[in-house]
């Protein structure tokens, strides 16, 4: 019985069967290959180590940040990426602040808090410098792509001459840093005092920018409002956003400068004296030959004159610039033809295209990281309005919005086309409407409408509605 078992075994498997061997290879089949190290991919994964992101940010974050702010400074295409960018998520100012309640009585209260929030947006920096929609575009936005993390300190300003006294006081980001007697606290991460739950308790906040003072002081979570891009758990501070892209931006003007530097070359060394006799004596040093214009110039029996041919830039430097380009702000979503700032070899099609990914990535940011922080500002401004008798309490409910500037429309009689349809079909309402293609609030349409009634009926005119459409119908 045994040996028959033994010969059906043999059969299945073969005489020279060899477990080890069978689950080597059986492992080999089912490794990441991902992992492997080969001789071809060593170098590309030689600095690459598993640490937590904190540590990461730490070793290499200050230098990342001042590479960010060089490029920043000196790269046209990164300026301009960053401007545009800006310009998509804030707009022009910033967004408005949207607010109604259930009955009329709530909604004059919320018409009386926007009024408030408004006025308070226009000084709201400590220094006066900025509106609140400025400072979105020129420190959060701006600093996000430099250096990773945007942080205000709230201060309460009394010798302020307006009824609302809270101020937004920017701070360097390299001044968050860990003091040197809590180097060894654990609760201490890049600055950022933290609960068990990573809670942030205080910030250490430096008096210089390089921290070489042992002067600064530890400021409330409370009174500090810090911005960062937060994209695995645990992180305490921010990434410059244009990390990712610096490797890109150093190589493409490494290599517009090659490109220049050979065209330059040929240019200005386009005429050499070249000779192949046999007799002729080495020149250790010859001396130069000055070739009139638009003149007959004889040169040394047994010497000729070539022209040294340009090869630069090649046929192809453009569509390998443009592709490099659009490495830049890939990581945020902004395609080529926004750092480019150059849509000709784009149709209608993809050029809306290009530009509704530019949009999606605004959405994200305003979601992830400024709607939060300017609504626990307007719970700021509106409480200390309230408490300072400027608004009567809250109503028992109401509710508030954040309406953005919306993405200019590539095909202005489409989208009217579609937003008259969506009107119609019910599916949109006349305050999404006015949000969401318009940047308004369907209040202050509906009061610039009457308005304008009224002083056209006033003047004898007809109104806007009564005016035949660009079909011809009334």
């Amino acid at each position: 019985m045994l040996g028959r078992i033994r010969s059906a075994w043999n059969a299945l498997t073969g005489p020279s069967f060899d477990p080890a061997a069978a689950f080597d290879e059986h492992l080999s089949r089912t490794s990441l290959e991902a992992g492997e190290t080969t001789e071809l991919n060593r170098d590309h994964w030689r600095g690459v180590c598993d640490q937590p992101i904190n540590d990461a940010i730490a070793d290499r974050g200050d230098t990342i940040r001042a590479r960010a702010t060089h490029e920043s400074w000196n790269n046209c295409n990164l300026e301009g990426l960053i401007l545009s960018h800006s310009l998509a998520v804030a707009g022009e100012n910033g967004p408005l602040l949207d607010m109604w309640g259930e009955t009329s009585e709530d909604d004059r209260w919320c018409d009386e808090a926007e009024q408030v929030w408004e006025e308070w947006c226009t000084v709201s920096d400590a220094g006066g410098q900025w509106t609140l929609g400025t400072r979105i575009k020129q420190h959060w936005n701006n600093s996000c792509w430099t250096t990773g993390d945007a942080i205000d300190q709230l201060i309460y300003d009394a010798s302020a001459p307006t009824p609302i006294k809270l101020r937004l006081f920017g701070i360097e980001t390299p001044r968050l840093r860990t003091p040197q007697t809590h180097w060894h606290d654990t609760n201490v991460v890049l600055g950022v005092d933290r609960a068990k739950t990573r809670m942030p308790k205080r910030y250490w906040i430096a008096d210089d920018w390089h921290g070489l003072s042992a002067g600064g002081n530890w400021i409330p979570a409370a009174y500090i409002q810090h911005i960062f891009d937060c994209k695995e758990v645990g992180q305490a501070r921010g990434l410059a956003w244009a990390a990712t892209g610096l490797p890109v931006a150093a190589e493409i003007r490494e290599y517009d400068d090659a490109v220049m530097e050979a065209a330059r070359n040929a240019a200005e060394l386009a005429m050499l004296a070249v000779t192949n006799h046999p007799d002729a004596k080495f020149m250790k040093a010859a001396n130069d030959l000055k070739l009139k214009r638009r003149a007959l110039n004889h040169v040394a029996p047994g010497w000729e004159v070539k022209t040294l041919q340009s090869n630069q830039p090649h046929a192809n430097y453009k569509e390998h610039r443009h592709e490099r380009l659009g490495d830049l702000g890939r990581g945020k979503g902004v395609p080529s033809m926004v750092t480019r700032l150059d849509a000709r070899d784009h149709n209608y099609s993809s050029a809306r295209f290009d530009y509704s990914l530019m949009h999606l990535s605004a959405e994200h940011v305003r979601a992830s990281l400024y709607s939060p922080a300017i609504y626990r500002l307007v719970s700021l401004v509106i409480g200390e309005a309230i408490l300072r008798g400027i608004l009567d309490p809250r109503p028992l409910r109401y509710w508030k919005h954040l309406i953005w500037s919306p993405a200019p429309q590539i095909d202005e009689m489409k989208s009217a086309r579609s937003e008259q349809i969506y009107l119609g079909n019910g599916t949109e309402s006349y305050s999404e409407a006015c949000a969401s293609r318009h940047g308004r609030r369907a209040a202050d349409v509906i009061r610039a409408r009457k308005r304008d009634a009224r002083l056209l009926k006033e003047a004898g005119l007809t109104s806007a509605s009564e005016q035949p459409t660009a079909s011809g119908r009334a």
